[in-house]
């Protein structure tokens, strides 16, 4: 069809996001209600946003800081588990559409974070392929 196709067919398009997302069933994401944290389903992920299951329904615009954890990785995994801060972009009637927010980079000097160190776009980057990686 050639790239002009392409463009068409996207415009008609009613799907906007720009990077392929991939479904996860060993992912959960942790956040903090003021309540016991509890896993809550990552539908999907991309290298800029999750889709999270869950009865929150933050404002659009909202900065909240979620914890993604791969629930089979060995707890010796350094990226087993990232905190990110991500703003929220939608809700639905089972979740919210969250884009990450990641910190600069070289503004946190780590090589892997840990508890409660929120992620830049590098750490973000490769947890990301490591998901990838293992097909999940």
């Amino acid at each position: 069809m050639g790239w002009i196709g392409d463009f068409f067919e996207a415009l008609g398009s009613k799907e906007r996001r720009k990077l392929r997302r991939i479904a996860v069933s060993k992912l959960v994401a942790y956040y903090w209600d003021g309540g016991v944290p509890i896993p809550h389903i990552i539908r999907n992920i991309s290298l800029t946003g999750v889709y999270l299951e869950t009865e929150q329904r933050w404002y659009p615009g909202t900065i909240v800081t979620i914890t993604l954890q791969k629930i089979d990785s060995a707890i010796t995994d350094p990226l087993r588990a990232i905190a990110v801060q991500a703003k929220v972009i939608r809700s639905d009637a089972d979740g919210v559409g969250l884009r990450f927010v990641p910190h600069e980079a070289g503004r946190i000097t780590f090589e892997h974070p840990g508890p409660g160190e929120i992620a830049d776009k590098s750490v973000i980057r490769g947890f990301f392929d490591s998901l990838r990686d293992k097909g999940r």
